[in-house]
């Protein structure tokens, strides 16, 4: 869809607004950003965010800023990744400007990806125009892992990789148009590269990688580069300066150890063999991965009749940009496919050149539609105001016009509400005014009255709407923000409740009763939910009288986590040797078999997940659903 200034049934103010960058990037704002702070704090924390979370609490509670803290233990160092990302969590929560839970961390990842959303709609509006940017930003909100899983909306580091190479991207193209002597976006590369790396280590050096051989493909570029060497080196150079400090500081103080975990264990060991076994996946694992997600949100179609517009116009164009989308995608996808440790979150930074083809035949597409209606949509207006008002036009004619653009524009607003949301209602009190779940109704309705009354530039672009709508998955959108805005985090409220019951029993006179615990594995959640309620036992050999003690003596209460095969264990023993396993716990809580017995008929509270289950016994039952663990006699 394009507004040619050639165009005199264009009006003005619209050929203004369709070039201006600010309506297009208020609907980008509205419609992708916003929604990604929608239900920050209604998931638990996930297994990589109870890492990084930990490091935060850690940070902020005991003011060690240099070096982050691995799970579960205060003081052992985490070397995996730079802090970066820790200290743009962490410091906005010691000021006390967001709050120590799961909004405060994610807070700063739902900013970052807005941001990466604002670069990513930049370049596809550089690329093709407006349609292209905005639907570009529609196709990633609508790639579930990205904002729902592993992503944009969580406290891990996808969000700043992903603005860095959305940014870094965006910055190469505004150099090549810029004037000679603007070095800004030379230094906002440098300094986009220094927040991937100081976030996510060598998963920035990709950026210079493609940006490196993008530069190489056109003369004018590489006389730029000439031009810009010293530049170029300065931006290195305050890039190494702000980087280094802090890997010399933790070489000091580490040793080698930095460079055996940072790079040994989490870079060469990921890349040659596995840290897990379960990350091990095919060298085709990205795409068929990417393929089967395009698939689940409706987007196969547009993104593959994209990518052959690009590749088309990039080799008989030799079009820079679509070789940029190109070497965005291809290169860092076949250098990690080539390692075995494969895990989807690592494609994340380069899914922005996989949307930007979708937005670029959304773009096409429109564009098409709106040229090829020209005169078909002038000849309509004509032969209808020949035969509505013969002779000049009247008031009449006047106020048919403005009652049809209105009433056929809010027909059409609906049917884009009702594509993106799924249903529409206006309500005043408990009376319903106007429901619609209908987009294709809404659609013909509104298009209807703007073939009655409206001007041809206003039917000419009934047809790129009404395609716009078919080829975006709108479903897919609303299916994004009802996830967003769905309870799920039981964990946090068992631990919450836990805490309340731990602080009472402080007033009260009693130490905090810490968990015992007999599962080899569980996830960092369950670290991260469970520290703060006193000291951890972990024992590997199993002791169900020792269990049957926490659960049933009332002096030593205790939560209690088992793997599901020790449940079953203690639970068969409970079966055959009832009365021989409570003496044995009233043994060695130095109580009577009498209390023990007593306290073994109440219900417990129970909270299984993940393969494992916590107990909660006596006044920690309420904080889970209560269930009856012992048969009875």
């Amino acid at each position: 869809m394009s507004t040619d200034d050639s165009d005199r049934s264009v009006p003005s103010w619209l050929t203004r607004a369709w070039h201006s960058p600010w309506p297009w990037l208020a609907l980008v704002i509205v419609l992708f950003c916003v929604p990604l702070f929608l239900g920050l704090d209604r998931q638990d924390l996930e297994n990589d965010e109870a890492i990084y979370s930990f490091s935060v609490k850690v940070m902020v509670q005991a003011g060690d800023w240099l070096t982050p803290k691995a799970i579960p233990s205060e003081t052992s160092a985490f070397l995996e990744k730079p802090p970066l990302k820790f200290w743009i969590v962490g410091l906005p929560i010691h000021w006390g400007l967001l709050p120590l839970n799961e909004f405060g961390y994610r807070f700063w990842d739902a900013v970052m990806g807005s941001i990466a959303f604002l670069y990513v709609f930049a370049i596809g509006r550089r690329l093709a125009g407006p349609i292209c940017g905005l639907g570009a930003v529609f196709l990633l909100f609508v790639h579930g892992p990205l904002v729902l899983g592993h992503g944009l909306r969580t406290n891990n580091m996808e969000s700043a990789v992903l603005l860095t190479y959305a940014a870094g991207i965006y910055h190469f193209l505004a150099w090549r148009d810029a004037a000679p002597d603007n070095r800004t976006h030379i230094f906002a590369i440098a300094l986009y590269f220094v927040l991937g790396f100081m976030t996510k280590f060598v998963a920035a050096l990709f950026l210079p990688l493609v940006l490196g051989m993008a530069i190489l493909i056109k003369p004018a570029d590489r006389f730029r580069l000439r031009m810009n060497w010293l530049t170029f080196v300065l931006a290195a150079l305050l890039a190494l300066a702000l980087i280094a400090p802090w890997f010399v500081y933790e070489y000091y103080a580490r040793g080698p150890r930095l460079i055996d975990i940072m790079f040994g264990a989490h870079v060469m060991k990921r890349f040659t063999a596995y840290l897990d076994p379960a990350h091990l996946h095919p060298w085709h694992y990205y795409v068929t991965e990417l393929w089967r997600q395009l698939g689940a949100n409706g987007t196969q179609l547009i993104t593959i009749a994209g990518a052959c517009l690009v590749l088309a116009r990039t080799v008989r164009h030799r079009w820079l940009e679509g070789a940029l989308l190109v070497l965005w995608f291809v290169v860092p996808t076949a250098l990690i496919s080539a390692g075995t440790s494969k895990l989807y979150h690592y494609e994340f930074p380069f899914l922005p050149p996989v949307a930007l083809c979708g937005g670029y035949a959304a773009a096409w597409l429109a564009a098409r539609t709106w040229r090829w209606f020209r005169q078909p949509a002038q000849s309509f207006t004509a032969w209808r105001d020949q035969r509505l008002f013969p002779g000049a036009p009247g008031p009449r004619h006047t106020a048919l016009r403005t009652i049809s653009v209105i009433a056929g524009l809010a027909g059409l607003l609906t049917a884009i509400a009702t594509s993106l949301f799924g249903r529409v209602r206006l309500t005043l009190g408990d009376t319903v005014l106007f429901r619609n779940s209908g987009a294709v109704r809404a659609f013909l309705a509104g298009a209807a009255v703007w073939l009655a009354g409206a001007p041809a530039f206003l039917i000419r672009s009934m047809l790129p709407l009404g395609a716009l709508l078919v080829v975006l998955p709108g479903p897919a959108y609303h299916g994004t923000i009802d996830q967003e805005l769905m309870w799920d985090r039981p964990l946090h409220d068992v631990a919450t409740c836990l805490q309340e019951e731990v602080v009472r029993g402080q007033a009260a006179g009693r130490t905090p009763p810490g968990i015992w615990i007999e599962a080899r594995n569980f996830t960092h959640r369950y670290s991260y939910y469970l520290h703060d309620l006193g000291p951890w036992q972990a024992r590997d050999v199993a002791s169900n009288p020792t269990v049957a003690m926490h659960l049933f003596a009332p002096n030593t209460y205790r939560p209690v986590l088992l793997s599901l095969e020790r449940r079953d264990d203690f639970v068969q023993e409970l079966k055959t040797d009832r009365d021989g396993l409570l003496r044995q716990a009233a043994q060695h809580a130095g109580t009577t078999l009498d209390v023990v017995q007593s306290a073994a008929g109440s219900p417990m509270g129970v909270f299984e997940r993940e393969g494992v289950v916590l107990l909660l016994p006596g006044p920690y039952a309420h904080c889970a659903p209560a269930r009856d663990l012992l048969p009875s006699r």
